[in-house]
């Protein structure tokens, strides 16, 4: 297991990157009853970083050796997945994890080179980029925190540290399973 995302349902996304460059990578879904499925695509391009899209129609998936990142409608990921979208990534770049924002845009960390993009409505922004790798080295992960979740704190593998990053973007709140009745 590499990344969870979990919707209002309860359900919880599971990615399995797989081997690098064999298109293994699978994608499993908890469910609340207990069972787990595997969604059944053609393939998953190492998948990494998960989200659900603020309006919980998408299941966001950053696929490293796509590279780039694809969204799944959540109405028939589970019965038939098929790609909605698709972002890539610059060529040679490996994108890892993913950081979803309250105004529903969502940040891409990247194992390298050492960035952190922004993608808003499937439009590429640069947050913040360390091509010397001195402060950001590796940040494959990343999450808003603090009161107001104003505060980005950035995982750097190969540095070794956590990274705090100052923006104007806000994080979106964790999602909670509603209550059945």
């Amino acid at each position: 297991p590499n990344y969870l995302a979990q919707d209002s349902r309860g359900i919880l996304y599971v990615s399995d990157s797989g081997d690098w460059d064999a298109q293994d990578g699978r994608i499993f879904a908890h469910l609340p009853s207990g069972e787990t499925l595997l969604l059944e695509t053609a393939s998953f391009a190492y998948p990494n970083g998960l989200a659900i899209d603020p309006i919980e129609q998408l299941l966001i998936v950053v696929e490293s050796s796509l590279p780039g990142v694809v969204s799944y409608p959540l109405e028939t990921l589970l019965t038939s997945p098929k790609r909605s979208e698709r972002w890539l990534a610059p060529p040679d770049s490996i994108p890892d994890g993913i950081v979803r924002c309250a105004d529903g845009s969502v940040l891409v960390t990247f194992y390298q080179p050492n960035m952190v993009l922004h993608l808003r409505e499937w439009v590429l922004e640069d947050l913040i980029r360390d091509d010397a790798g001195i402060l950001l080295r590796s940040p494959t992960n990343g999450a808003f925190f603090g009161a107001n979740l104003d505060r980005l704190v950035l995982a750097n593998l190969e540095g070794d540290h956590l990274l705090e990053v100052r923006t104007h973007l806000v994080g979106a709140a964790l999602v909670a399973p509603r209550e059945s009745s």
